[in-house]
């Protein structure tokens, strides 16, 4: 029985575009990564602001979508681990808020 991921079942040419789809998701995702990183070092953004964790995160998701069709461990591995901490990060952001929020008069 073939795997619903196996897309090379598919055709050449549908595996191609799976494939090329599969890199530009991936590209975009390094993209965020890697904006959300300067923008914390050029001091334009805060590592605990909301904006940053949200960019951080969602690149990591778009390179786990990527990882989908060119699997690597170690990069899956570090992947999760930055999606959680992002959504760590998120959380703590959004309880600061509303605690703020509920500390007012």
């Amino acid at each position: 029985m073939n795997s619903l991921f196996d897309w090379q079942q598919w055709g050449e040419e549908v595996a191609h575009i799976i494939s090329t789809t599969a890199h530009i998701v991936g590209f975009l995702g390094m993209m965020c990564v890697v904006l959300a990183f300067w923008l914390v070092v050029s001091e334009k953004w805060k590592p605990t602001s909301l904006s940053y964790n949200l960019l951080n995160g969602g690149g990591a998701i778009l390179l786990i979508l990527s990882l989908c069709v060119h699997f690597n461990l170690g990069s899956f591995v570090i992947e999760v681990f930055w999606i959680a901490i992002a959504g760590m990060g998120i959380i703590k952001n959004l309880k600061a808020k509303k605690s703020q929020k509920n500390d007012l008069p």
